[in-house]
């Protein structure tokens, strides 16, 4: 990896230790997914490498760094890359359900999503229902919907249990036949290879079209 004197731009392939237990990993997905900017600390290790100079200068490094989520063009193009993971949402009112078009984020790798359980509000205050819904259990064969790499992939149609106000109710009727913004708090158990992960995420302001039917 050759870097010239100044700022430079470089790409560093890391392995990820999943730890679905362990709720500080939760918190990371979480910071990840929400508008806010968040830290990571990047911190050497005894024995990380065998040039012994390099090594004893290593096993102390210690930095935090503070990753910009707010604004893609001053975190880098990479950021603007990644895909936007859910594409779409429909809330049909008469059927009380609910689907999404979600897409793949993983580089390279199918994922299999296994459940999901969701809480939506309306502007962070105003509750407007939950969804809870078993996939590996609806789909023993497979062990859970399959979202193939680098496409898109429409869930069924999904029960929702909505809150019983009558202010949420007003809010989503007057959203029929367009799109009401949505707070969504979303936990989602996923397989990726042989490894099991919880990925918890805050969607801010998602997009929902609203539809009778």
């Amino acid at each position: 990896l050759s870097l010239l004197q100044g700022a430079s731009n470089a790409t560093v392939s890391v392995a990820f230790n999943n730890h679905p237990a362990d709720p500080r990993q939760q918190e990371f997905f979480l910071g990840a997914s929400s508008p806010h900017n968040f830290t990571i600390e990047v911190a050497g290790f005894p024995n990380c490498t065998s040039i012994a100079p390099l090594e004893a200068s290593l096993r102390h490094f210690s930095q935090n760094i503070t990753i910009d989520v707010t604004d893609a063009t001053s975190a880098g193009p990479f950021v603007g890359s990644f895909p936007r993971v859910v594409q779409a949402v429909v809330f049909r009112i008469f059927s009380m359900t609910t689907e999404a078009t979600i897409v793949n984020p993983v580089s390279g790798a199918d994922i299999w999503l296994q459940a999901i359980d969701a809480v939506a509000s309306y502007r962070g205050r105003l509750p407007l229902g939950t969804l809870q819904y078993d996939f590996a259990a609806a789909e023993r064969a497979q062990g859970g919907l399959l979202l193939p790499y680098n496409r898109a992939v429409t869930t069924p149609r999904l029960p929702v249990v909505a809150n019983e106000t009558s202010i949420g109710w007003d809010v989503v009727r007057r959203a029929i036949g367009g799109t009401l913004d949505v707070d969504v708090l979303t936990t989602a158990q996923v397989r990726i290879g042989h490894a099991q992960l919880n990925v918890t995420a805050m969607g801010k302001s998602a997009p929902v079209k609203v539809r009778l039917l």
